[in-house]
């Protein structure tokens, strides 16, 4: 099977060269989105504060009523984030916690526009931070993820990160141009406390994210 999934990862590849955006096109377009987006609303930044709040201070110049910046972190570490806050005299609300706490969605309160990237796949569990964003958001989500290749003939397929063997995360990495900071894709999955949330728990394919969303009446099956 390595070999069909390094095949796999260098179709990918090609394909991935063509019409992939630069940082730059990249970091542009979503300051475009957020000033489109953003005024006279209320936003909510999921999962921000890694880098030092910019997506909360982009809305907030943007023109947003209210913002919320919430992340697992303890602020009292994030010494850019609180100088930039001072400096600016923002008004962002920080809130730490833990999406997949059922008092997050409480804690954040719904939000006209919801920015959440980078975050999906650091989840164990998605599927319960697709559910929180869904009750904070009251108009529109951003969601933006790490994703893999489509899986030939299993539209919607997820890849599990967690305790794959040495010759798969090497073929799994070929993908990146370096993969030792990914934590469950290069090196293996880091097991200790506190360390969960930067492990890559999950591969998601397009069709995967992209897929219809639950009735607002789903549950958890008992």
């Amino acid at each position: 099977m390595r070999p069909l999934t390094e095949a796999w990862i260098a179709a990918a590849r090609l394909r991935r060269k063509v019409g992939k955006p630069s940082i730059e096109e990249w970091q542009e377009g979503k300051r475009r989105w957020i000033a489109g987006h953003a005024a006279g609303k209320s936003f909510a930044d999921i999962g921000g504060l890694l880098i030092d709040g910019a997506t909360s201070f982009a809305a907030e110049d943007a023109g947003a009523t209210a913002v919320t910046l919430f992340d697992v972190g303890d602020v009292e570490f994030a010494f850019q984030y609180r100088e930039d806050h001072e400096r600016r005299g923002s008004k962002v609300r920080y809130v730490q916690g833990d999406l997949h706490d059922p008092a997050a969605p409480a804690q954040i309160g719904v939000h006209d526009v919801v920015w959440c990237t980078g975050v999906l796949y650091h989840s164990p569990s998605p599927m319960q931070q697709l559910l929180a964003l869904r009750e904070i958001t009251g108009e529109l989500l951003f969601l933006g993820t790490h994703t893999i290749p489509e899986v030939p003939g299993i539209p919607q397929a997820c890849l599990f990160y967690p305790h794959l063997d040495a010759a798969s995360r090497r073929a799994l990495s070929r993908a990146y141009a370096t993969a030792e900071g990914y934590l469950g894709v290069g090196p293996p999955i880091d097991e200790r406390p506190m360390f969960g949330y930067a492990n890559f728990w999950w591969g998601i394919t397009p069709s995967a994210l992209r897929g219809p969303p639950l009735r607002s009446s789903a549950r958890w099956p008992n």
